[in-house]
């Protein structure tokens, strides 16, 4: 996917939804692009592995858990402030 108004959406919905994990709620990558259609994002793998990254640099704890075959990721502990998005907000723009 281009980055444009469409990344910048796919990641704002995409931290929404990993704010909603934790150690113990823990989603895969299939449910998260199903949350995504639910916004009318459409993503892949690959995009996403690449937002995760983008939101770890930005400061959101993103990890991943389980086996090889049931890999889950969640957030660690951490929530951002509404100050902390318009940061992420700029950083995308």
């Amino acid at each position: 996917m281009a980055k444009g108004k469409n990344h910048r959406l796919r990641l704002l919905y995409l931290n929404r939804i990993m704010l909603q994990t934790n150690e113990n709620n823990k989603i895969s990558m299939q449910e998260i692009i199903d949350k995504l259609k639910e916004y009318d994002i459409d993503s892949d793998r690959k995009g996403l592995y690449n937002d995760f990254e983008e939101l770890r640099i930005f400061g959101t704890n993103v990890l991943k858990g389980g086996s090889a075959r049931n890999t889950r990721y969640y957030v660690a502990d951490e929530q951002l402030e509404s100050s902390d998005l318009k940061l992420l907000i700029g950083a995308v723009q």
